[in-house]
């Protein structure tokens, strides 16, 4: 079938448009052009029908990859914008066995409200959200712990900092972890948690990242001392973080008041202990401490 003069003047015009050195030279238009040179119309409005379907969408095609690559640009930078427009937030950290049961330091809890109303305003206070750690009798664990902590305080701590750090029994040890990977602390209060081994350099680093540490306990915690000893079996030292037991090392630079009371490991997580003891009191000042 022949084709007529008309018909390839629509083709020319066709090939003349997808040539327009504005469309730049992609993939896809080098197609269209070949597509272009071989489509032939009778009339000049089927040959620029053809023309307004293919470019728009080449150039929609161009326009759509440029928007994309602002939008994940944009997207990234509001990411961090929000990181950093994020207020600091305080929580609390469960100590070991408490990952499915509501504990103490966990919203829901009277003792957490307690120290949200009388000790630190910006205690962290979404049920649903808060931070939560394996909570298992293993190293294994609390490191686990550490980087989830620090996943979480990127998530919803102002620039991946907390402000005061509350933290019962090895949870105490998943906070101090997490300082010696990086993870900065304004305040981190310490209640019966055991004195696990580390290195003079971890502890310079932890020191580098917490503005102030104290830890409070009661006289020969039974739960402290029995880690103690689990610890430093044979058989358990593959996967258990060796404790010194009660008493941080000197060079930890934790502050450590007088224990107060006798054998228990949970009686820091009660609102009447605390008063009563003149607990909220001596928490407060370390929090002010300069």
């Amino acid at each position: 079938m022949g084709v007529s003069c008309r018909s390839l003047q629509c083709c020319c015009r066709c090939s003349d448009r997808l040539n327009s050195p504005g469309l730049g030279q992609t993939p896809e238009l080098a197609m269209l052009r070949i597509l272009a040179r071989g489509t032939a119309s009778n009339t000049t409005q089927m040959a620029e029908t053809i023309v307004q379907q293919l470019v728009p969408t080449s150039e929609a095609g161009s326009a759509s990859r440029k928007r994309f690559g602002q939008k994940e640009q944009l997207t990234r930078a509001d990411s961090a914008s929000r990181r950093r427009n994020t207020p600091i937030v305080s929580i609390g950290i469960h100590g070991t066995f408490t990952y499915f049961s509501p504990g103490p330091l966990t919203p829901p809890h009277s003792f957490y409200q307690f120290l949200r109303r009388d000790i630190a305003g910006d205690l962290f206070n979404n049920s649903d959200e808060y931070f939560r750690w394996g909570s298992r009798y293993t190293l294994s664990s609390q490191l686990e712990g550490a980087q989830r902590l620090s996943d979480w305080a990127n998530t919803y701590g102002g620039s991946g900092t907390l402000n005061v750090v509350f933290a019962h029994s090895h949870g105490g040890n998943v906070a101090l972890t997490a300082a010696a990977e990086g993870l900065r602390i304004s305040r981190l209060i310490l209640l019966s948690t055991p004195a696990n081994q580390r290195s003079t350099e971890e502890w310079n680093t932890i020191r580098g990242n917490v503005g102030r540490i104290a830890s409070y306990r009661t006289h020969l915690d039974r739960v402290i001392l029995v880690d103690q000893l689990a610890s430093r079996w044979s058989w358990q030292r593959a996967n258990r973080a060796v404790s010194d037991g009660l008493n941080f090392p000197p060079e930890s630079g934790v502050f450590q008041p007088l224990p107060i009371g006798w054998l228990k490991h949970s009686n820091w997580l009660r609102e009447d202990v605390w008063r009563h003891r003149g607990i909220d009191a001596a928490v407060r000042a370390e929090i002010l401490h300069p």
